[in-house]
């Protein structure tokens, strides 16, 4: 739609009103206004290639969708800020947490290459350390990016300008230092930043002197394959925590849904034992608690069993369950005084 009113001339009234919708759906949205710059730009570029002229407003035809991409990303920010969840605070400075998501870039790039060991969930420590190589190279790719960007437009190579400022504006939004979640690696993120990379791929393929069909080919078979077998740990619930625990060994929130998902089907000895794995962690208030209610739910359980069992049930489990109940419910209070979870009830649904 937009491209077509551009081809005509005309300013899309109708792509600023969908981007608002999209926005106000899924605050990453945004980021489409960029791209839609990105496309003026490479058509700037080819105007100019070609010795057409290029008419000196052009650019204003995407100045709408900038302007409302800015009011959503100044809205999402407040909004995020004074009501969750985009003011987590990870308790570490922001120097180590700027080192954390920089190896996560690095990350970013090697699972997109190397597509295996992907996890639902990743456990990555906020506390990261500028010490850590993975840290330096993916501030290195970071600057790389900008640097092709830059260098792609002065020697007006439109396929560079898209791909690096892609990969950009994809990662952006995701960046976790402003705003600042709780999911700080997700191959959700990658969606966008993948199609960057892969033009950029694709590109020198088509120019490499080796068959382009057998490249292509060989990649889209192995990409196939590696795709069908992840799909089987999507099996069910049980199969994807698993998986997520044996890759991230790190992940509370890992450990936490695997014993949930243990309760639910009155399996209580793994129930209480994946429980305590995820509390060992010592993750996060909201997860903390979750863990501790569960826990205590799956030792409640597991007395009654024994009860219907006709096998004792001795004081000091009794003692077990109450002393959890309470760290739990202490837990809870502290957690409810958060301003950033008191307007957001769903951080406490436990």
């Amino acid at each position: 739609m937009y491209k077509r009113q551009r081809d005509a001339g005309r300013i899309s009234l109708a792509a600023p009103v969908l981007l608002v919708l999209g926005g106000l759906t899924k605050g990453t949205v945004w980021v489409w206004a960029g791209v839609l710059l990105l496309d003026e730009l490479v058509e700037r570029m080819r105007r100019r290639t070609r010795g057409e002229p290029v008419a000196p407003a052009a650019l204003g035809r995407v100045l709408p969708c900038l302007l409302v991409a800015a009011l959503g990303i100044a809205l999402d920010a407040w909004m995020g800020a004074q009501h969750g969840p985009g003011a987590v605070e990870h308790g570490v400075p922001t120097t180590s947490l700027a080192a954390a998501m920089a190896g996560v870039h690095a990350r970013y790039l090697y699972n997109l290459f190397v597509p295996v060991g992907l996890s639902i969930d990743y456990g990555i420590d906020p506390a990261g350390s500028w010490s850590d190589p993975l840290a330096w190279v993916g501030l290195l790719l970071v600057l790389g990016a900008c640097v092709l960007l830059v260098v792609a437009w002065r020697r007006r190579w439109p396929l560079g300008v898209v791909a690096a400022g892609i990969w950009l504006l994809g990662l952006l939004p995701v960046n976790n230092l402003l705003p600042r979640t709780a999911i700080l690696m997700a191959d959700r993120y990658l969606y966008l930043p993948a199609a960057g990379l892969y033009l950029l791929v694709l590109g020198f393929v088509a120019r490499s002197r080796v068959s382009r069909g057998v490249v292509l080919g060989l990649l889209a078979l192995l990409f196939g394959v590696l795709g069908i077998a992840r799909t089987g740990v999507f099996a069910d619930s049980r199969t994807v925590w698993a998986d997520a625990t044996e890759k991230a060994p790190g992940s509370a929130l890992a450990w936490f849904q695997r014993a949930n998902d243990a309760a639910v089907r009155g399996a209580w000895e793994p129930a209480i034992e994946w429980s305590d794995r995820a509390i060992a962690l010592e993750p996060r208030p909201e997860i903390l608690v979750k863990a501790r209610l569960l826990r205590t739910g799956a030792l409640l359980a597991r007395i009654a069993r024994d009860g219907e069992a006709g096998r004792p049930v001795t004081d000091d489990a009794l003692q077990e369950v109450l002393d959890e109940a309470n760290r739990a419910a202490r837990l809870a209070q502290d957690l409810v005084a958060l301003p950033v979870v008191r307007e957001d009830p769903r951080e406490v649904q436990a």
